[in-house]
């Protein structure tokens, strides 16, 4: 049975694209453990189970037994009913179930890029004058801040400075399908 939690375990590292060192920092334990258990060469700590299934929002009752879904039915079920009474498609609905993934400073970053790409298009500016630059610094001004804030847990994820992938002004939105194909 352990060896089959250890396979569950691994899937929910590998459905969230994280490293043993993310998914450990993640949890605030050690990369080691992380091992440890996705090898089955330890006792499984419950308690620290149902952890990783809040953190990660996954089915206490599908880790364990491998029945149901992975995603705990409460997000699950919000995600879908949110996404069918506003009509998102489909990748909308992952930008969503991505946001609703991140913890509090992940997510504080990603509200002041969002906030400025509100701003913009709030004062009839075009997507194309965006400065995702400017939106850039400012998330990475508030991160700081956060981190900065939140330094007393010495096991808090460190961020990155700046995604490369981001740098620039948005040209174009990309060609989306209605399943969320780009």
């Amino acid at each position: 049975m352990n060896a089959d939690i250890a396979k569950r375990i691994i899937a929910i590292r590998k459905s969230k694209r994280m490293t043993q060192t993310q998914f450990a920092e993640r949890l605030n334990t050690t990369r080691p453990k992380i091992a440890a258990y996705e090898l089955n060469k330890v006792n499984f700590d419950y308690a620290f189970l149902d952890y990783i299934c809040k953190i990660f929002d996954i089915s206490y009752e599908w880790l364990m037994t491998g029945a149901g879904e992975m995603l705990s039915k409460t997000k699950q079920s919000f995600v879908e009913r949110f996404s069918a009474e506003v009509g998102l498609s489909g990748y909308a609905k992952k930008i969503l179930e991505c946001y609703l993934g991140l913890d509090e400073n992940q997510r504080a970053v990603m509200d002041v890029f969002f906030k400025s790409i509100g701003d913009a298009l709030s004062t009839g500016q075009s997507s194309e004058g965006i400065d995702v630059d400017t939106a850039i610094e400012t998330a990475s001004d508030r991160r700081h801040f956060m981190a900065a804030k939140n330094s007393t847990n010495p096991k808090a994820p460190q961020l990155i400075d700046r995604p490369p992938e981001f740098m620039g002004r948005v040209e174009k939105a990309p060609d989306v399908n209605d399943t969320g194909d780009i």
